[in-house]
């Protein structure tokens, strides 16, 4: 049996997927750097910052300068490790809280989530941002209401899942709904090496192409599917639902014909016109084997009191060939009751 096509689960990318590139480079980035020294200044013994400064390398925990000159050597360089993403995120949430970050969503996104939302569709993320920033990037956007939190079911990073490169991270995803097919799952991302990598594990996978993103190679087009909004997305999971709920009725229906026709069937058939004499004359057989003892016992009922007789008192059957007529044996019999 072919495995079911119809979606379940949509796993979501963030950057150049539900929202511009240019907002994590140009807005997030920015304003982690620039947070960073006071932060450093005022945080940097309390316990609630002392968690992310204990993170990093040892080399670079115990001075303030060194600190700061690693975490802007790795943001230059666009290193995504955990720990730096998880010092970005406690950077950023001061700035989303006061209203200086605001998530600004692809108009499409916030209705159409809202829409699978409503379909029963599972929403899940899976970025490379730390799951804390990417809470703190659906609670507050440009949408309306803000919080789209809600909306989503489950949340991945490199952290819990793996490098998004790598399909094992996409099984490890999967296994986490076991009562969800691979092939039910739709990965949604910018990066061909990410939906390469969700098709290994199963799952069906396409490239968002949004504005500001980088051309894609040649031969993407050719081998994967690639949309540029996700309403073009929502005709083709209607579709694939429908077929779903259809197969079902259909066969709901056909066993509702089929036991229909078989009450036909029952109520226009005489008795036993369906069975074979054989199979009528061995029924009989077993009713009549079944109604003996009843009868036998009623019989003894009926004999007057006395007239009851073993084996032992009957007369012996006579042997073959003496002769002995039906005659002489009743009579043997006549005699033997009167005594």
């Amino acid at each position: 049996m072919a495995a079911s096509t119809a979606v379940q689960v949509v796993l979501l990318d963030i950057e150049g997927t539900v929202c511009p590139i240019s907002f994590v480079k140009d807005v997030l980035f920015p304003h982690a750097l620039k947070a960073l020294p006071e932060t450093v200044k005022e945080q940097w013994d309390k316990p609630e910052f002392k968690i992310y400064r204990d993170a990093f390398p040892a080399e670079f925990s115990g001075s303030q300068d060194a600190f700061q000159a690693h975490v802007i050597d790795l943001v230059t360089r666009d290193v995504k490790v955990s720990y730096l993403k998880n010092l970005q995120g406690y950077l950023w949430e001061e700035g989303y809280r006061s209203g200086q970050i605001k998530a600004p969503l692809f108009s499409d996104v916030a209705p159409m989530l809202a829409r699978w939302h409503g379909q029963g569709i599972k929403l899940m993320i899976y970025s490379s941002g730390s799951v804390a920033a990417q809470k703190l990037l659906f609670k507050y956007t440009n949408a309306e209401p803000s919080d789209l939190t809600m909306l989503i079911s489950d949340w991945f990073d490199t952290v819990n899942a793996g490098l998004k490169a790598e399909s094992a991270s996409y099984e490890k995803i999967a296994s986490n709904y076991p009562d969800v097919l691979p092939s039910q799952f739709l990965f949604l991302s910018d990066n061909v090496t990410e939906v390469d990598a969700a098709i290994a594990a199963g799952m069906q996978s396409k490239v968002i192409f949004r504005p500001g993103n980088a051309e894609l190679a040649s031969d993407v087009r050719e081998r994967l599917e690639v949309l540029e909004s996700f309403d073009e997305l929502e005709a083709d999971l209607n579709t694939k639902k429908l077929e779903a709920l259809g197969k079902r009725d259909r066969s709901e229906s056909e066993e509702v014909k089929q036991e229909a026709v078989d009450k036909k069937k029952a109520a226009a058939t005489p008795p036993n016109s369906d069975k074979t004499k054989e199979a009528v004359a061995a029924e009989d057989s077993h009713k009549d084997k079944k109604m003996k003892p009843m009868d036998n016992e009623k019989t003894e009922e009926r004999r007057p009191s006395g007239t009851n007789r073993t084996e032992d008192e009957l007369p012996a059957a006579p042997s073959a060939g003496t002769g002995t007529t039906i005659s002489d044996l009743l009579n043997e019999v006549e005699q033997s009751n009167g005594n």
